[in-house]
């Protein structure tokens, strides 16, 4: 089966929501935006972003935004997971915001 640019939000609502069925567990961990407790330590203290384009096949050039990691300054070069979001548009500000500024923080 191969999926379509337009299954995209439905593929990415499933893999998002698919660790979220059922109930909570009551363990007092708690990972929601602006709240959380009972898990980890945060390893680092900040984030460095870079940007640069990306041409497609048609030359249409797609803008990215990188966010890395920063521990006093110093950019993380340890592999990391990553986390994707895109947008068709806004990518930089938000309501007057930097879209980064309105990222959940730990």
């Amino acid at each position: 089966m191969t999926a379509r640019m337009s299954d995209l939000p439905a593929i990415l609502a499933l893999l998002l929501l698919g660790g979220c069925a059922g109930e909570p567990a009551d363990d007092g961990r708690v990972s929601r935006p602006g709240e959380y407790t009972g898990y980890s330590e945060a390893v680092y203290d900040g984030h460095e972003m870079s940007s640069f384009y990306i041409e497609v096949r048609d030359g249409t050039r797609l803008t990215a935004d990188l966010f890395r990691p920063t521990l006093g300054g110093v950019v993380a070069d340890e592999p990391l997971p990553v986390l994707w979001m895109h947008t068709p548009h806004n990518r930089r500000t938000y309501r007057g915001d930097s879209r980064a500024a309105r990222r959940p923080r730990p």
